[in-house]
Parts: structure tokens; sequence; C-alpha cells
């Protein structure tokens, strides 16, 4: 039996969600929202957000636990009174086992969901059993929570969409948890509030993230591979919104999970001043100075999107799947701002693909096979920073979403920002917003998403974490390029990366600059550390024998 955290999804149910997936908004009036209340309900995913359907649950509450335990067990601190500052996650030295839960036991209906008597504030323990598997997993409930339901993530590991069938033995090798909570501005809940957690260069940036709902409430569920656990142990969590000021607080994760707590936003102070700004509006004088270089592959290229395209991707629920917390029945979103975006894909089909190989078949969820591997780039035209200083920063709203078989830093599907201060003769990676959190999970991952709020989540527009540009300070001949490579041909039928209101200001950037191999203009290929044919080779390997290892002919990190 394996033990590990729980994921908390806030505002279960709810009166459905936009178009770009974002979780449902509750139904709940937004008054009763700051109502401090006891959990009653609980919904059961697995490690792939997947539903746990006629699973059964016991509960231990930590006190029954320490007198089991006869005092044995020390704390530091007690769960339910830890400082929000220094203690998120409950502090746990040790779990029960199946063998202490002598309790009542409660049935998960066809959604996962189970009905509970009131659980009041405090840490729990929960066994959470089907099949046979069994997992035990810790949970803290905040005294401040005002929400009534929460969602459990445990180890055991779907292997069909439906559920009905686990792997032979639960995850073991991820940090998986929760942290769960609700954003206040002026003692009010507030919505659109961003928030993410970041193991800064190791796991390049956020590893989740998500939007505050009508309520304030937010959710980040993570899967983030073992190898990680030394930047877990020193992550950021960060909250921004328009007009607040950002806050950000250093935090422990571990594999338990945290409800409940508040973040008190305050006004913003200052802001940071625009050098440089495009909204790829009607009204902008540069809009159309922005060139895309030739379509590798016809049809698939960085297109201008107008409100209202009413495009979607042709291949959900043949080649993939939508993420199970998505509701957008495969469309891709409106402009993340105003009336007009730029998006890498494909117009007519929704996603990437391009021309299908003789070898994708529907309905396979085989992700969709590219007849060839593509790419596009969207060039900015020259912009002139030479009478600023350092510090400066490259920011704008993102959307995207990728294959969750291999979408590393040096893997595929790659998202790629880059600069050229010599009249676009070369350019230099700046950064790359490829995850590196490498989640756990034997279920067959080619047809399931990984998306900019995290593996087999629905994506949502942010505003991107901003991107040093202290280097170009000073310089009056820079232009910034866009690039979408999905390096190979396999699992290319998703619906790729949109960019909006792209903004050079005066900030210090946070976001960790690309260390890795540069993409060479002259030759199209990568230095000589990324072989594109070990690439396609591994990726055949892939293919064929459906194993998610991270291949050896491919340095991850540096």
């Amino acid at each position: 039996m394996m033990v590990t955290g729980v994921l908390g999804l806030t505002a279960c149910g709810g009166s459905g969600s936009d178009e770009t997936g974002n979780l449902p908004v509750p139904s709940e009036p937004v008054a009763e929202a700051m109502v401090q209340k006891s959990v009653e309900e609980l919904t059961l995913l697995d490690v792939n957000n997947l539903t746990l359907n006629a699973a059964s649950i016991q509960i231990l509450s930590d006190e029954e636990w320490k007198k089991v335990q006869a005092g044995s067990l020390k704390t530091a601190t007690n769960a339910s009174t830890a400082d929000d500052s220094e203690q998120l996650f409950p502090p746990i030295n040790s779990l029960p086992t199946a063998t202490h839960f002598k309790g009542q036991s409660y049935l998960a209906n066809a959604q996962g969901i189970v009905k509970l008597p009131k659980l009041a504030a405090g840490t729990y323990y929960v066994l959470v059993t089907k099949n046979g598997q069994s997992a035990v997993s810790a949970f803290l409930i905040h005294p401040k929570n005002t929400n009534k339901s929460i969602v459990l993530n445990v180890v055991l590991n779907c292997l069909d969409q439906d559920c009905q069938t686990l792997s032979d033995a639960p995850v073991n090798d991820a940090v998986v948890g929760t942290l769960s909570g609700q954003v206040i501005y002026k003692g009010k809940p507030l919505a659109n509030a961003q928030v993410a957690l970041s193991g800064g260069a190791a796991t390049n940036g956020a590893f989740v993230s998500a939007i505050t709902d009508a309520n304030g409430y937010f959710t980040l569920s993570f899967n983030v591979s073992n190898t990680l656990l030394e930047a877990l142990k020193n992550a950021t969590l960060t909250i921004s919104s328009a007009g607040t000021n950002t806050m950000t607080k250093k935090v422990t994760v571990i594999a338990s999970s945290a409800s409940g707590y508040q973040f008190e936003v305050l006004p913003e102070t200052a802001s940071a001043d625009a050098v440089w700004r495009e909204t790829f509006e009607a009204d902008s004088t540069t809009r159309n100075a922005w060139t895309s270089s030739q379509p590798s592959v016809a049809n698939v290229d960085w297109q201008l999107l107008n409100k209202g395209h009413n495009i979607r991707n042709n291949q959900v629920n043949q080649r993939v799947r939508l993420a199970p917390n998505d509701q957008s029945q495969g469309k891709v979103p409106e402009p993340l701002q105003g009336n007009t975006a730029y998006w890498y894909g494909d117009k007519v089909n929704g996603n990437f693909i391009g021309a299908l190989s003789d070898s994708s078949t529907a309905p396979e969820f085989d992700g969709g096979t590219s007849q060839h591997d593509n790419r596009g780039e969207l060039i900015s035209p020259v912009i002139n920073l030479s009478q600023y200083q350092a510090p400066l920063s490259l920011s704008f709203k993102t959307w995207w979403e990728i294959e969750s078989v291999n979408p590393n830093n040096q893997g595929y599907d790659l998202m790629n920002i880059l600069v050229s201060t010599d009249g676009g003769n070369s350019f230099k990676t700046l950064a790359r917003l490829n995850p590196l959190a490498d989640p756990s999970s034997e279920y067959e991952r080619a047809p399931i998403p990984y998306s900019n709020l995290g593996f087999n989540l629905a994506p949502a527009a942010v505003q991107q974490e901003a991107i040093s540009l202290d280097e170009y300070a000073g310089k009056a001949n820079v232009q910034l390029k866009f690039q979408f490579r999905t390096v190979d041909e396999l699992y290319n039928g998703f619906r790729g990366w949109m960019i909006d209101d792209v903004v050079i200001q005066k900030k210090a950037g946070t976001f960790p600059l690309f260390e890795g191999a540069n993409f060479d203009e002259n030759s199209d290929s990568f230095s000589q550390d990324y072989s594109g044919v070990a690439a396609k080779q591994a990726g055949v390997l892939l293919k064929s024998t459906k194993s998610y290892a991270r291949w050896a002919d491919e340095p991850q990190r540096k």
C-alpha cells in the first residue's frame, strides 16, 4: 500500500464553465462563500485527475491516530493552528496503515463523490480502496475554510478513462498533492486571480497554476517527479491579479494536501511601466509589422485570430481526449484580451497535426500522428530599447495545450522565445515554456494533454511570468521571435499555443532563462547534444512500447 497526498478541487459542482475549460463557477452566492464551513463532501480522483467511482473510504482524525499511537506521534505544531506563512501542509511524521482504520466506510457514487458527516478544521487521514488496491493520504482543513466540498487525489492509477482497471501498483515515484484555498481582496472573494506553484529553474517556472473562480476559490493539483524533491522543499507560491500587489510565499511542497487557506492580497502600490506593447488589435500601429516564417507544413502556422472564430479541435474523442475538467468541447479559446490574438495551429482542424500519417487511424486515441514534424515562427518588428536601463522584462498573456508524453524542456512541442539584435540574422533562445515536472503515471498518455495549468488539466489564459531582458537594455535593434516546434511527427493532435498583449516593462524578470541547446537557424537543427535522428528513433520506440521513460539519447536537464 502506497502513501501520498491528496488533491482538493474546490468548488465542486456549480453552474458550468467558460469555453477555455476553466473549472465550473459555483452557484453558491459570493456572500455565502465568506462563511466558514465544515467539509461535507469529498470527490475522489486518481493521479491523472480521473474519477475513482465506486471506491470506498474510511477516515481517521489526527486525534484518533494519536490515541492509537499512545501519544508517540510527535509533531512540531498542531496542523489546525499552523502559521500560514510558515507551514501550509500538515506536518506528518508517521501515517496510519490500513489496519488502523476501524470506522465507518463510505462509498463513492458514479461521479466519485462521497457524502460525509461534517468534518471540522483539523488534520485527517483517509484510506481509499478500489478493486482491492488501497492508498492512505493525509489532508488538512484550515480553520478559515469556507468550502464544504473538496477533492482528494490519491496515488491509485487508473488505466482507462472510466477507471474500471487500475495499474498493478500505486504510483510511488512522484509527489502528488494539492494546495487549495481562497483569495481575498478588501474583505471579499477575488475572482480571476492567478495562483501558481513554482520550483524555480528545476521545474522551469510554475509546475501548476490556477485561476480563481467567482468565490475566490482555487486549486493547485500537482504530480511532480521525486527527482525534484529538493526543489519542492523551497517552492514559491505566487498570487497575482490586475490592480493588486503580487503575493509571494516560500512553501515546502510535500505529498499531502492542504485546503481552506485564505490569502489576502493588497491594493497595488506601484505598477511596472510598459516601455513597449503589442496588443494585436486593429488600432495597433505595429501589428502589421509582425512577420511569420514560411510554414514547414501547409496550413499549420501562426494565425491572427479574431473574436468569434469558432475553431474546434476535430480530433477530440478520436485521437485525443480533453482533460477531465475541460468543458470547452475542444474549442480554441477566444483572444486572451480584446478582439485579436496570435495562435499556432490549423484553422480548419483546430490542432497542429497538418496532414495525418497513413499510420494514424481514428478512433485509436494515438495522440494524432503527422506525416511530417512542423514548426512556425512569429517575429516582432524592431524594438528600440536604447533609452532604457535594466531591469527590463518580457511578459504576455498565454494559453497552451501540448502532448503529455514528453513535453519536457528537451522534449517535444517546444515553445521557445528567442531574441535577435542583428536585424534577424541570428537569434538566441531566451526562454522555453515547456514544463519540467515529469509527472508519473501508467495511464495511456498518448491522447491526453499537458497544458499551461498542468498535467491533464484544462488550459486557461494566464499572464506569463516575467522573463528578463536585462541583457538587451540599451540596445536599439531588438526583435522577438515566438517559435513552436513539434520536433517529431508524434502526438500533434492538441490545440497548440496562443499569445496576446505582449509587453516589455520596467520590472525584473523571474522566469528561468534557457540554458540548454540553442536552435541553429542555418542548419535547421539543434546543436550537437540534441540529435533529431535520435529523437525520431526514440519516438518510434515509444509508440511501439508505450513506455514513457525519458530517453538516454536526449539530455533532460543541465
